[in-house]
Formats: structure tokens, C-alpha cells, sequence
């Protein structure tokens, strides 16, 4: 416990005016005392950068500085929430050693930050050349041109010397300017494709698991399809495979009458026709990799973490939203749930992720024929799309 002091009492600060609020010069708690100026720092901050040009800061401080006596109340019952929350919002200085985040919840603070990009919680895009990094607040160096702001958000979520909340913070920014701004932003080809031998610059690498790359290209539109029946154009979608061929996806409201699993209703999943065999996937996209090393340690099972594994990933190329091991009680089961983005990007990226496994023999396929032979797994991971059908 401690005694407040006579110039805290006469103060203008919330620690003095709580403190004329209470009555005369008493005993309180540290912790109190200490919360009281937290907040008045807080409230100070605040009030420091009321001129931003953030328009989510704006209406923060217009909300809480201008009556710093409900912040304080708002403070003092969900202290640990708030503080974290303006944290996040703001970038306020911090020590890096005490309010680091976890290894553990590394990929679900990252998560959180994509999903805030994605709502648009957080201002990236502030004129059609201008960009802005919100993890930023308050250093000299903010706006950027698009290429800049992705080699700022690349660079930063893997430099070794920053903490692991601004390299999620980084790595969320990174995967939503790739998934978002980039197919917005990018100018809408005029031309139709020509029969010219495309040049390298029309494809992307997509590295496998074991680094041998496919070249993988996003094509317009043909203006012919080859369909099993008549049906309209606008009825269809196509997703391109890194073999040039393509699978014709329908939506309907009504899909024809098909056994689904007792666990999902069908307007949970999209018929999609592959060179001529129906099979339902699972919505939202979800892939599954196999065979993943593990070993026993004290009696339980150990292996990659779901963080380390979406790296890797990521590093080849696969735009993978999420690694989530699957355990049992013997510990690590060896496989892992991948998940995609709930778009039709987020398609187009599970069929490439599972077609990278099936040409290196590694996909469904093989991994059934091997089960059904009762033999060992062979070498290197498996991976596959998560559908209601076998190979």
C-alpha cells in the first residue's frame, strides 16, 4: 500500500482529480495509483495525436479523449483488454521483451491482423499510388508505393532482429496486399490472349515440397469450352491447373441428387466436374498434408508446428491461409488440416497446392494405394484436397 502525496491531490491529472473525487488525502493501493497514471499517459498519448491522419485514430480519440473520466472507469474494469487492444491499434513504444507475444500465439495473432486488413479495420490504400503500413504508426517512414509497401511488409516479417508481434503484424500485411490489392490494382487486360508463345513473365514459380518448381499460368478466359452438356457461359467458372488443363466449376442452388456426408447439408459444397468424374469438395477449401516426421519425446509423439509448416508453404509459393496439426493422445498424429482462403482464389490455390503433390506422385492417388497395400508410407510429405471421395 501506498500513501498519494499532496502534489498528486493537486495535480490536473486523473490521479489528482480521482483523488478530489474520493475526498481527503487517504491510503490506496499501488496498483491503483499505478493504473491512474497509466491512464493519464495514455490519455496524454492521445491527445498528442489527435492531428493523424488515421481515421480509425480519429474516432478512437474523439470517443475516449474528450472524456477521459469514462476511459478511465473503461480502464479500470477491463484493464488488460484496452491496453492490448490500443496497443495493436496505435503501434504505441513498447518493450519488445514485455509485450512480445507467445511461439504459441504467433499464427493466431497473425490471423487476427488479416482478418482486421480484410474488414478493412485498418487503412492500407490511401489514394491509387499512395499506400500506408498501420503497423507503423509513428515512425518517419510510412507511405509507400505498392512495390515498396510489399518489400517493407516482406522485409520486416522475416528480419530476425524484429519481435514476433511486428513480424506477424508484417506477414498478415504481406498476404493481404498479395490476396487483395494486388487483383484489384493490377490493370484489366484490354486484348484477347493470342496464339504468340507467352513469354517467362506470364507465369509464376510454384515451388513443391521438394523444391522443383512448376510454372504455373493464369490464363483469361478461352472463348470455347468443352462441357459434357450444353449449358451457358455465365453458368461456369474455370480454375487453370499448372498443366494448362482446367476443371469447369458450376455453382448451383439445387445440386442433382448426391449421397453427402451425414456431417454436412449439400448447400455446403459446389459440384465440380474433374475431366468427366463428380466429386463434392469440402467448403471452405480445406487441404490435408500426411506423413509429416515425427518423434517420441517423454511418450508422446512430437512434429512441425502448424506456424512452421505454413512457412514453408508460403516460401514455395502456395498461398496458405493456415497449418493446423491434428493431434491425438499419443501426441503428434503426422498429419496436418491446410486452409485456404474462402474465395475462389483461395480455389484455384487448394487445386494447385493438391496438383504439385499429384505429379510428384506424392497426392491422393498414392496415398491410398499405399494404405490399401498395408505398406509404409513412402519418404516426403502427401498431400491432398479434402473431398467426399476417395482416389
Amino acid at each position: 500500500m501506498g500513501v498519494a502525496r499532496d502534489d498528486d491531490y493537486n495535480s490536473e491529472s486523473l490521479v489528482g482529480s480521482n483523488l478530489r473525487k474520493i475526498g481527503d488525502l487517504k491510503t490506496v493501493s499501488e496498483e491503483e495509483v499505478e493504473d491512474q497514471r497509466k491512464t493519464t499517459k495514455l490519455v496524454t498519448k492521445l491527445v498528442d495525436t489527435l492531428e493523424t491522419e488515421n481515421v480509425h485514430l480519429k474516432e478512437m480519440t474523439r470517443r475516449y479523449v474528450l472524456r477521459p473520466a469514462l476511459l478511465f472507469d473503461i480502464v479500470k474494469r477491463e484493464k488488460d483488454d484496452m491496453v492490448k487492444s490500443f496497443n495493436e491499434c496505435f503501434a504505441m513504444p513498447h518493450n519488445p521483451e514485455e509485450a512480445d507475444i507467445t511461439d504459441s500465439d504467433l499464427e493466431e495473432y497473425e490471423y487476427r491482423q488479416y482478418r482486421k486488413l480484410k474488414k478493412e479495420y485498418l487503412e492500407v490504400k490511401i489514394s491509387n499510388s499512395v499506400y500506408r503500413c498501420p503497423f507503423c504508426y509513428g515512425k518517419r517512414k510510412r507511405d509507400y508505393r505498392f512495390k515498396e509497401l510489399l518489400e517493407h511488409a516482406s522485409g520486416v516479417g522475416r528480419s530476425r532482429s524484429r519481435s514476433r508481434r511486428e513480424k506477424a503484424q508484417h506477414l498478415a500485411l504481406e498476404n493481404y496486399v498479395n490476396r487483395y490489392l494486388v487483383r484489384k490494382d493490377q490493370p484489366k487486360p484490354t486484348s484477347k490472349p493470342t496464339s504468340k508463345p507467352a513469354s517467362k513473365s506470364d507465369y509464376r514459380e510454384i515451388y513443391d515440397h521438394r523444391n522443383r518448381y512448376l510454372m504455373v499460368k493464369d490464363r483469361p478466359e478461352p472463348a470455347t469450352k468443352l462441357t459434357s452438356k450444353p449449358a451457358s457461359k455465365s453458368d461456369y467458372r474455370e480454375v487453370y491447373d499448372h498443366g494448362n488443363r482446367y476443371l469447369v466449376v458450376k455453382d448451383r442452388q439445387e445440386p442433382a441428387t448426391k449421397p453427402t456426408s451425414r456431417h454436412a447439408s449439400k448447400s455446403d459444397y459446389s459440384e465440380v466436374t474433374d475431366h468427366g468424374k463428380d466429386q463434392l469438395f469440402v467448403f471452405p477449401w480445406v487441404g490435408i498434408v500426411a506423413n509429416i516426421k515425427t518423434i517420441k519425446k517423454d511418450g508422446k509423439y512430437v512434429g512441425e508446428s502448424g506456424s512452421k509448416l505454413r512457412d514453408e508453404f508460403r516460401n514455395k509459393g502456395f498461398n496458405v491461409l493456415k497449418v493446423q496439426p491434428l493431434w491425438n493422445y499419443e501426441g503428434h498424429s503426422g498429419y496436418a488440416v491446410v486452409e485456404f482462403d474462402k474465395e475462389w482464389a483461395g480455389f484455384k490455390d487448394a487445386i494447385i497446392f493438391e496438383k504439385s503433390f499429384e505429379v510428384d506422385h506424392h497426392g491422393k492417388k498414392d496415398y491410398y494405394a499405399e494404405k490399401n497395400r498395408g505398406i509404409n508410407l513412402t519418404d516426403g510429405l502427401l498431400g491432398m484436397m479434402i473431398t467426399t471421395q476417395k482416389a
